[in-house]
């Protein structure tokens, strides 16, 4: 990764950051404020494709929906410092439409959410390749935990989705039944 180049960031310092496991892309990311989630047609906000609101069963990449069967894996882990992260791994279709969103999309404010939901928001500064992505900041173990159980609840992932098995642990919802 390339540490000489800043970090684009907007509003006050950011205090999460997702990184994809590629070393060449960055997004530095905070958290949406409320006047940010207007309903502005250039926007890089959820929507269905017929202008309704987003499927709730959906994880959003500014408007690309990524369903349950686009998602290979989605891993808690730790960084090279010790720091909870979450890792999503997308299939090689998912991977495709991603890059493609990420072209259109370059250098503009996206958000990561779970249907309306906003997780997280971000500045994309380089086009995401490889379709793996790390959400990585200033998480604890039980907010990397937590976000991963909403993912795994609203995409109805399997079991065979997701790692550790112990995250199933503390489910709200029971896993969705293997492909």
């Amino acid at each position: 990764m390339n540490f000489d180049r800043p970090i684009r960031r907007f509003g006050r310092t950011s205090r999460y950051h997702v990184e994809a496991v590629v070393a060449s892309f960055v997004l530095a990311v905070a958290p949406l404020n409320a006047a940010r989630q207007g309903g502005d047609p250039g926007s890089t906000q959820p929507a269905a494709p017929d202008g309704n609101k987003p499927d709730a069963n959906a994880l959003y990449f500014g408007q690309l929906a990524l369903v349950r069967s686009d998602i290979a894996m989605l891993a808690q882990d730790f960084d090279a410092n010790g720091i909870p992260v979450l890792d999503i791994v997308l299939l090689p279709d998912a991977t495709k439409r991603l890059e493609a969103e990420t072209l259109r999309l370059l250098d503009t404010d996206i958000t990561i959410s779970l249907g309306s939901a906003t997780l997280i928001s971000a500045r994309l500064v380089e086009p995401i390749t490889e379709g793996k992505l790390r959400l990585s900041g200033r998480f604890s173990i039980p907010e990397t935990q937590a976000m991963a159980q909403q993912i795994i609840c609203a995409l109805n992932l399997s079991a065979e989705q997701f790692d550790p098995p112990s995250l199933a642990r503390k489910l709200p919802c029971k896993p969705g039944k293997a492909r």
